[in-house]
């Protein structure tokens, strides 16, 4: 197997609108090569003195390229107009919107490859929203 390689870019901005409170967003693209995926063929073992000679075999390998895209809005923000106890209470959280358009190899009974199929696994750009909370 090879390893999984990419060519990644990104580009984002930070507003610090208060000492330690920021508002910030980044755009990606990750260009996948080499992605590590299980996969499963089927194989013709002779001779092996079992009832069958047909075996389903579930491996990794380098079997897709793809592109991913996305973009990600976040806010960190601690209040500085809170009550002595409560200082230091904040919020982070972010938003990050994905679009994944990759390849997978279409297989024919035996494990050989018929062809490549590009495909669009996530067909809308779907929301991933993540929220923390610290003492």
């Amino acid at each position: 197997m090879r390893p999984t390689t990419s060519r990644n870019y990104d580009l984002s901005a930070e507003w610090y609108f208060e000492r330690n409170s920021a508002i910030y967003t980044t755009l990606f693209r990750r260009e996948i090569d080499g992605l590590v995926v299980p996969l499963t063929s089927l194989l013709v073992i002779p001779g092996t003195g079992l009832n069958t000679d047909r075996f389903a075999v579930t491996r990794p390998e380098n079997a897709s390229n793809g592109v991913l895209k996305g973009l990600e809005l976040g806010l960190t923000y601690f209040p500085t107009y809170l009550p002595s106890i409560l200082d230091g209470f904040g919020f982070q959280g972010s938003l990050t919107l994905l679009d994944l358009e990759a390849e997978h190899p279409d297989l024919q009974p035996g494990g050989a490859d018929r062809r490549r199929n590009r495909i669009r696994l996530l067909r809308r750009v779907r929301p991933v929203v993540q929220c923390d909370a610290r003492l």
